[in-house]
């Protein structure tokens, strides 16, 4: 597994002896696929590729997508993760304070957790990247669907769920301090007939998949959480982003911030294309740029 991780990292269109950003600032995110390793391994490189200078991390807040109907906006879970590299653990600290403000409701979908790989992929890229002697925390947070706050062109900041769950996240870690890094596990288009739509995708229509995904990732660059919904929702989520639910919440989250865009690719297949990304997010004394290969 790190020699398959390692190859990520030197590949083609992998970072290879680009530096971290450090002169950009503090980490405090990161937006990174969830598509297969060997689809999206080189993808991934390019955002962990980022924690070389933001090392040690007390916890990571690790969202990801629910690709299964959850009860309610968010599903949490005590259990640690187990991963080829070692465990990535649950903060407990973190999570009872969390569970306390929220209520165990939140735990009634665990069972979410058991088949999803959103999160599990994180688990073991953050495993490859922290020294063995230093255990990996996180918080797994699966999201749920924004599908009704889409079709009705509302972003979920009007959600009452949404809004309790996100502000009880936010005092959690503000109680707690230290040093949290907020991961987004997301992909972002799913186009092409496998997706529902008519038929297979010309090379023209990848190019216009493309420059709007890269309209919307300005949003996140910019720390603009509002920006980036209507940017899904404004055209009814045509290109069906399933990471919309992760981003929003990780940008709602960390609040003021800004981004750079690391890299972005697609998995081009006419007849179902995924597109994915890698970004770093900065608190609010970075320098905004982006650093696209």
């Amino acid at each position: 597994m790190r020699r398959e991780l390692d190859g990520y990292f030197v590949a083609e269109d992998g970072p290879k002896d680009t530096p971290p950003s450090q002169s950009a600032g503090r980490l405090t995110g990161l937006v990174v696929p969830h598509i297969d390793f060997p689809r999206g391994g080189p993808c991934y490189a390019w955002g962990y590729r980022e924690l070389a200078g933001a090392l040690p991390v007390d916890r990571w807040i690790v969202l990801g997508t629910a690709h299964v109907s959850i009860a309610r906006p968010f599903a949490l879970t005590r259990k640690d993760f187990e991963t080829p590299l070692g465990p990535a653990e649950v903060d407990n600290d973190c999570m009872e304070a969390l569970l306390k403000r929220v209520g165990p409701v939140y735990l009634d979908d665990e069972f979410a957790h058991r088949g999803e790989h959103s999160i599990e992929f994180q688990g073991i890229f953050l495993r490859h990247a922290t020294p063995a002697q230093r255990p990996v925390r996180i918080v797994p947070i699966l999201c749920g669907s924004f599908h009704r706050f889409v079709e009705e062109r509302r972003p979920p900041k009007g959600g009452e769920a949404v809004e309790e769950f996100l502000g009880a996240l936010r005092e959690t870690l503000a109680a707690l301090g230290g040093h949290t890094v907020v991961i987004a596990s997301a992909d972002l288009a799913h186009v092409g007939p496998q997706f529902g739509d008519p038929r297979p995708l010309t090379p023209g229509q990848l190019r216009e998949v493309k420059e709007a995904d890269r309209r919307m990732l300005s949003s996140v660059e910019a720390g603009d959480a509002e920006g980036f919904f209507h940017a899904v929702a404004n055209d009814g989520d045509r290109r069906h982003i399933c990471g919309l639910p992760p981003i929003y919440a990780a940008l709602r989250v960390l609040g003021t911030h800004q981004g750079r865009l690391l890299c972005y690719s697609q998995w081009p297949d006419p007849n179902g294309t995924v597109t994915f990304a890698a970004l770093a997010l900065y608190a609010p004394n970075a320098t905004s740029g982006s650093a696209e290969r």
